[in-house]
């Protein structure tokens, strides 16, 4: 890795771990040093990059099971990568169509035209014929109150 790719700006942990991995050609091992000399930050991330890496590296070695290999190297367990594209494809299409379908239920909701109401407002028209007719105690008059309003349509 060369010096040259990092500067004063945010860390970059890869360059900490090829400094502290003896990864780093002389010029950008040069760069990083003067960079932790003035950085307490760098030198915060590099301190806690070398305790976890000790601490990774002092974890005893396991031994995979019997058969652990062999089943990760099955040949019945590849994926055929094309095949899954293809399936992704389509899923993709559904959602797609079933997004589309729901926004045209939505713009349906929202600009079918709704029914203009009735003009002249017969209901209101019958109610103050009927507060006016009262007064005269008619009693079929007082009857004009009870008629149930209705949509009329052109």
């Amino acid at each position: 890795m060369s010096g040259t790719e990092f500067g004063a700006g945010e860390m970059d942990e890869s360059f900490l771990s090829a400094y502290l991995d003896g990864e780093l050609d002389a010029v950008a091992r040069a760069a990083l040093d003067a960079r932790l000399a003035e950085s307490p930050d760098w030198r915060a991330e590099l301190a806690a990059l070398r305790t976890v890496r000790d601490a990774v590296r002092s974890l005893p070695l396991v031994d995979a099971p019997p058969g652990f290999w062999d089943r990760v190297l099955a040949p019945e367990d590849v994926v055929d990568l094309a095949a899954a594209r293809r399936g992704r494809v389509w899923v993709s299409r559904w959602r797609a169509l079933a997004g589309a379908a729901a926004a045209a239920a939505v713009m349906g909701v929202v600009f079918v035209p709704r029914p203009e109401p009735v003009q002249p407002a017969f209901a209101k028209i019958t109610q103050s014929h009927a507060e006016r007719a009262s007064l005269g105690n008619d009693v079929v008059t007082n009857l004009a109150g009870a008629v149930v309003p209705v949509g009329i349509e052109p």
